[in-house]
């Protein structure tokens, strides 16, 4: 199981009042640790990863492709997806 390091997710950007209260009332920490105790269970393995370049990157092959609007394609395999968020 591969999750993105949320480290200082929240003090990246400027969002609106609506927004704000439910995005700060989530416990990014707390749902980490929730699946992370469940998979451990059956032992599966957790790692964390940087999330820069993740809606860039080829799903099939790692290498950083082109993404144009919500479609991604990639320069090095061909591969052509959905981009990712």
């Amino acid at each position: 199981m591969v999750y993105e390091e949320l480290k200082g997710i929240l003090s990246n950007k400027k969002y609106s009042k609506s927004f704000r209260y439910s995005l700060y009332s989530w416990s990014f920490y707390q749902l980490q640790t929730m699946i992370g105790y469940k998979s451990n269970l059956p032992g599966v393995p957790i790692a964390y990863i940087d999330p820069k370049y993740t809606s860039q990157t080829c799903s099939r092959c790692g290498h950083i492709g082109n993404r144009d609007g919500k479609i991604f394609e990639c320069p090095d395999c061909g591969h052509v997806d959905h981009a990712r968020r």
